[in-house]
C-alpha cells in the first residue's frame, strides 16, 4: 500500500497518483492531505483501491483505511 500526501514540493500528488496507477493499477493507495483541496483530489479517493484521509489522523484510522482497500 502507498500513503500519498498530495502536497509535495516538486511534483503534484495527482501526477504521482496517476503514475502509480499507470504502473500498478490495483495497488492500494491512501491519499492524504492536511489542507482543504480542490474537488478533483477528493474524486481520486473514490477510485477503486483508493481511500482519502484528512490529516491529522490516528494510526488506527490509517490502518482501517488500508484494511478496507486491501479487502476490495
Amino acid at each position: 500500500a502507498v500513503v500519498l500526501d498530495v502536497t509535495l514540493p516538486d511534483i503534484s500528488g495527482t501526477v504521482v497518483f496517476e503514475m502509480i496507477r499507470g504502473e500498478w493499477p490495483n495497488l492500494p493507495i491512501v491519499i492524504s492531505t492536511g489542507q482543504m483541496c480542490d474537488p478533483s483530489i477528493f474524486a481520486l479517493g473514490r477510485q477503486p483501491h483508493t481511500e482519502f484521509l484528512m490529516k491529522p489522523y490516528a494510526s488506527k484510522e490509517l490502518l482501517e483505511r488500508i484494511g478496507r482497500i486491501v479487502a476490495d
